[in-house]
């Protein structure tokens, strides 16, 4: 059985983002894929022209940028 999971290092452990459902003593393994830069400190702020470029990196190629009016609401529209 394979599950995905979001998890952040701090500290030298994996913090998980959400509990996982898996019986108590269950032995995992696992592979690390890093999906986002370390959190810059309140000391070290990005300007905006370097935000800018960390979108543009993360961003998919050939995707059309989203509509200046879209909002949380239009992702849960279709939701049951």
């Amino acid at each position: 059985m394979d599950r995905t999971f979001q998890a952040t290092y701090e500290h030298g452990v994996l913090r998980l983002d959400a509990p996982l459902s898996l019986p108590e003593h269950a032995r995992v393994t696992g592979q690390v894929t890093i999906v986002s830069p370390p959190i810059q400190s309140e000391t070290s702020r990005l300007s905006g022209e370097e935000f800018e470029k960390l979108l543009d990196e993360f961003s998919a190629p050939g995707c059309p940028p989203l509509p200046s009016d879209f909002s949380r609401a239009d992702i849960y529209l279709d939701h049951d």
